[in-house]
Formats: structure tokens, C-alpha cells, sequence
């Protein structure tokens, strides 16, 4: 969670691209990799912006960030007015809730990541990208060059909306649907209060039974097939063993995986007790090996903006809100009481010696002051803000390059 502060966690190699550029990038101390400097010119362009009075801030690490209002003049104001395919998915909108009904203003939705700087102006914190994370697919992952890139987002419901937030963000990059089923357990809740994105359909259903959206862009340069599934973590080994997904488990790629609000109280070993069960079984042991060709990520949980010190659940706030006493959702305000979920998956990987194997996609941090974009009765989930999920790619992209560096570590 906390950004690397020393240049000296720096390769000689990186230092040389130039101190300015590199302190801007958000490191995570489980990791001992650079960010792979791909997109070297994208970190160089910074893009100054006013600081609103209003807009409520926190300084973790000595470092101030803060989300703040997007202007129509950049490219996102471009991507507001497009026709993201012609499924017109609900919840590629800005604003739109995880129950569709619930939504909030658009422009109160389109927040970006920035930081302090010098003088008290704001600066636009570079992330990088999904189609990022696909330029390194095919070097480091994919084993067939003709083979989808494969994505498989594990988890509970915020777990899905990354899964659909993937799709919304390709849909923006050229991308469109060739097949997809989102009709098995994409969405658990009541039943109608997703919207219609759950009844999407395709020509072609390729992997029945699975939640998965296929997608194609056969001007892509690197992955002109992108293969985005969905799936708890119960149904994870199951779904990559059965017939429909031979292929797909032969090819392997990246599981992105989360244990997260569903422990509600430190302490407890929830989160260990669920990785031993799903995630451990498919790292050591007998059957370990059918898993091979996956990249094994753990996303860290996002913070939970409930109105009360430090963001966490208390009874007594639900009390006080259905009196009308105080509102159910607001600014983190003390030090965030959210993280030891995050805390607890690290100690675990560690005892179980997978530390260099699962690597972590640090996004809690920066997700703590971006309290803005919750509906008012649902302080967990967030209202979809494009912004928002690069910090999801930007996370995924630096720990896939701690493989390599792991792997290859440069000499000084």
C-alpha cells in the first residue's frame, strides 16, 4: 500500500530516465521491480490542474493525493460521447452504480489521480493502461501467438466489476464483443437490480456456463483476442478444469485474485482460511501443475468509505443513518482502519513461502481519498469512473514486471 519514497530502490538503469519522471510512480514494498518503461513517454507528460478547496484530501506517506474533477477539453471528454458497441452496456456510463438503478452526476463520477507538487499545484498522476497490460502478453505470457490473452478476474462482486470495467475500457480502445455470457454467477444479488448487461448475448456463446466476455480487434497490435472471465473463488478450479476451458486453461495468462469485504473483522483468519481453501490448493500439491501457465496476481482490496474514523462498518453509524443523523458514506477521516485485509493476504503468502509467485497489485492507497464516486446507501462498491481502474491496470502491469525482475535481476 505505501509508495516507495528512495531512489535507491531504482536500477541504475532507471535513475537515468530522470528523477522528475520516476518519483511520480507508485511503488509497493512487496515488490522489488521497476515499472517496465514501455510507456516511458506516457510518464513524462504531465498535465497541471487547480486545486479545488472543496475537494477533500489525505497524506499518506508524506505525500499528498487527491482525486479531482476531469476536464471535458481532454481526451475523456471525447470518450464520454462515443457509442461503446452496439450492446450499450449500462455500466460503461460514468455514474452508473453496481445496482443500475442507483447512479450518481456524471461529472461527479469522472475524477483523475493526482499529487501535490511544489507550490501546492496538482499533477496528474501517469497510469498505465489495459492495453498496457496487454503489450506484455505476448513476450512473458502468451505461449501461442495465436491464442486469446486470457484475464480472469476471481473474487466477489467488486471482483466483477473490474471484470465488466475491463470490457467497458476495450470497448473503448477498438475492441468488440464476439462472445459473451454474464447469466451464471457474474451478479448473486436480487434479481433485476444489475440492469439488462446480465442478458447481453452474442452470435456465438464459446464458453457456455462461463461468465466471460471475448472481445476482438483485429487491428491490435498485441492481442487482437482478449478473453476477460469472471468467477468466486469457490468455482475458479472447477471452471479451468472442466471440458469448455481445456484450451483456455492450456493457454493460461493472468488470474487477478481477491479476498476482501466479505471478512468483515480483523483478527479472524478469514481472508487465510479462504486462500488456504481456493487459492493454495492451485499453487502447491498434487494438482498444482494443470495451473502453470497462469500469472498469479492478488488485488488488493479496495477501501470501504463508510462515515465513521478510519472508513469501516460500525453499527451504530446504520443506526444514526436511519434516523437521519448522519450520512451513511463520506471522506476517510483518521488513519484508514480498511487496509488490514490487504494486510492479512500478504502475511499469509508469506508464511506460505509464495511471496515470488502471487504478486500484489497495490491500488488501496491511492483508492482511499476517491470517497466521492459511492452511491449514498452503498459505501463498498464504486460508480464507475474509467480513472478509477487505472489504477487496477497500472497495479497489474507493475507486478507482472516483478516476474521478470525476479527472474532476471539486473546488475549494477
Amino acid at each position: 500500500e505505501h509508495a516507495r519514497k528512495r531512489c535507491s530502490r531504482f536500477s541504475v538503469v532507471v535513475l537515468c530516465v530522470g528523477i522528475a519522471t520516476i518519483v511520480s510512480t507508485f511503488w509497493h514494498p512487496s515488490t522489488s521491480s521497476r515499472l517496465d518503461l514501455s510507456g516511458e513517454e506516457r510518464l513524462s507528460r504531465r498535465t497541471q490542474l487547480v486545486i479545488d478547496p472543496k475537494t477533500v484530501e489525505i497524506k499518506p506517506e508524506s505525500k499528498s493525493y487527491i482525486w479531482t474533477p476531469v476536464s471535458t477539453e481532454n481526451d475523456y471528454g471525447r470518450y464520454l460521447e462515443q457509442d461503446y458497441d452496439t450492446l450499450s452496456f449500462d455500466h460503461c456510463r460514468p455514474g452508473v452504480c453496481r445496482h443500475v438503478t442507483k447512479r450518481i452526476n456524471e461529472s461527479s463520477a469522472i475524477l483523475q489521480l493526482t499529487h501535490e507538487e511544489v507550490g501546492g499545484v496538482r499533477s496528474e498522476v501517469q497510469l498505465s493502461k489495459l492495453t498496457d497490460v496487454l503489450n506484455y502478453f505476448p513476450s512473458h505470457i502468451q505461449r501461442e501467438k495465436e491464442s486469446s490473452c486470457n484475464i480472469f478476474f476471481v473474487g466477489d462482486s467488486l471482483s466483477s466489476d473490474n471484470a465488466m470495467a475491463a470490457n467497458c475500457q476495450l470497448l473503448n480502445a477498438g475492441y468488440t464483443v464476439k462472445s459473451i455470457d454474464l447469466s451464471n454467477i457474474f451478479y448473486m444479488g436480487q434479481d433485476g437490480s444489475y440492469g439488462g448487461d446480465l442478458d447481453k448475448q452474442s452470435e456465438q456463446n464459446m464458453y457456455p456456463g462461463v461468465d466471460h466476455i471475448l472481445l476482438e480487434n483485429t487491428n491490435a497490435e498485441s492481442c487482437p483476442e482478449v478473453l476477460i472471465m469472471y468467477a468466486w473463488p469457490y468455482a475458479m478450479a472447477n471452471l479451468l478444469d472442466s471440458e469448455g476451458l481445456r484450451s483456455v486453461n492450456d493457454a493460461g495468462g493472468v488470474i487477478v485474485y481477491n479476498e476482501g469485504v466479505h471478512c468483515n473483522e480483523p483478527n479472524t483468519n478469514c481472508i487465510s482460511d479462504l486462500l488456504s481453501k481456493f487459492l493454495l490448493p492451485m499453487m502447491k500439491g498434487e494438482v498444482a501443475e494443470r495451473y502453470s501457465g497462469w500469472r498469479f496476481l492478488f488485488r488488493e482490496s479496495e477501501p470501504q468509505h463508510f462515515n465513521t474514523v478510519g472508513g469501516g462498518f460500525e453499527k451504530a453509524l446504520m443506526e444514526d443513518f436511519k434516523l437521519g443523523k448522519k450520512k451513511l458514506c463520506g471522506p476517510t477521516e483518521g488513519k484508514d482502519s480498511t487496509s488490514w485485509r490487504n494486510k492479512e493476504a500478504m502475511e499469509f503468502l508469506l508464511s506460505q513461502g509464495l511471496a515470488s509467485r502471487i504478486k500484489i497489485v497495490p491500488i488501496h492507497s491511492q483508492l482511499v481519498p476517491l470517497w466521492q464516486i459511492h452511491h449514498e446507501k452503498d459505501c463498498t462498491h464504486y460508480c464507475y469512473n474509467p480513472y478509477k481502474f487505472d489504477v487496477t491496470w497500472d497495479g497489474m502491469l507493475k507486478a507482472l514486471s516483478s516476474f521478470e525482475e525476479f527472474a532476471s535481476p539486473e546488475v549494477a
